[in-house]
């Protein structure tokens, strides 16, 4: 068993937290005069207002005390008494940022139609997308993404909903009618030296992580359970492209690891792929970035893949 799935002591986890501090904030490197607030991660059950603002409110104050967020369990508040948090949107990641989920449930909400989790430098709209550095996810103990009870949309951009795969939003106005990049579960792009640990996905909306033009990296110790759909409301709804790990033109120099479980397509994927027209931040595309060519930029090497366990 991995280290990472045993991570549930606090000695252990402060020995985790050592590897992905920023440097500078761990091994005596603090400055004397540090306050204790600085050795504390900002955990979201601290803030008010709803999941989502919770989270966020911990990112910002996480950016002031050395950039890394402890997510445990959802404490119950006078809103609810859940103790998974429930998502309406993706939590945005800048740079910097460490994010350790602690034996906790991430799901997305009916309303959702976002990433789990998405590099903060891009989005609708982004047309450029500026490099991040040091983005770090990591599951400590047991810790679920999962997807939503019904979807609003599945699949990837390829696919019209409501007719190749499903989605609440099929036929409704004003909406996008096929897939797109917002279906990913984790979504990392233009990100150097990053790494995504221990986590399990679980009825994710179309591939469970894709990373575009990301560098540096691991990627470790991930399950997927996905089996192309599920049932919904009694019937068996199809969720088409529920691939595990894709790694889009661009990547390089990542080292990926102890995968397994089963996906909807393929377990992992490594696809290069352009489009001419293409554009970064439009919803015509599973590639936040967009397809359209960037020379030798989008070429992929030195991707090292070890011990996959899965179909």
């Amino acid at each position: 068993m991995c280290l990472f799935s045993l991570a549930r002591t606090p000695l252990l986890m402060g020995l985790l937290l050592a590897l992905f501090l920023p440097h500078g904030e761990s091994r005596g490197q603090e400055s004397p005069d540090a306050s204790p607030r600085r050795q504390q991660a900002p955990d979201p059950n601290d803030f008010p207002g709803s999941d989502n603002e919770k989270i966020r409110a911990a990112i910002t104050a996480a950016q002031k005390t050395g950039g890394v967020v402890r997510i445990p369990a959802r404490a119950p508040d006078g809103g609810s008494e859940r103790s998974y948090w429930l998502l309406d949107e993706a939590i945005l990641l800048p740079g910097g940022t460490t994010l350790v989920l602690e034996n906790c449930r991430l799901k997305l909400s009916d309303r959702c139609r976002d990433n789990f989790i998405r590099s903060a430098n891009c989005g609708i709209g982004v047309a450029t997308i500026e490099e991040l550095r040091g983005i770090h996810i990591l599951g400590v103990g047991e810790v679920v993404l999962e997807g939503a009870d019904r979807p609003r949309a599945t699949g990837d951009s390829a696919k019209t909903l409501g007719e190749r795969t499903y989605g609440t939003d099929a036929g409704k106005p004003g909406e996008s009618q096929t897939g797109d990049w917002r279906n990913i579960g984790i979504l990392l792009a233009e990100v150097k030296d990053f790494s995504i640990r221990n986590l399990s996905l679980k009825d994710y909306h179309a591939w469970g992580v894709s990373l575009e033009h990301c560098t540096s990296g691991t990627v470790a110790d991930l399950r997927f359970d996905a089996q192309n759909g599920r049932t919904i409301d009694g019937k068996f709804e199809r969720f088409l492209n529920q691939d595990g790990l894709d790694l889009r033109k661009g990547c390089r120099d990542i080292t990926i690891e102890n995968i397994s479980g089963r996906s909807g397509d393929d377990l992992i994927a490594l696809t290069g792929i352009r489009r001419e027209g293409g554009r970064a931040g439009t919803l015509d595309s599973t590639m936040v970035g967009g397809s359209g060519p960037r020379g030798s930029d989008d070429d992929m090497r030195h991707i090292t893949i070890r011990n996959v366990r899965g179909h």
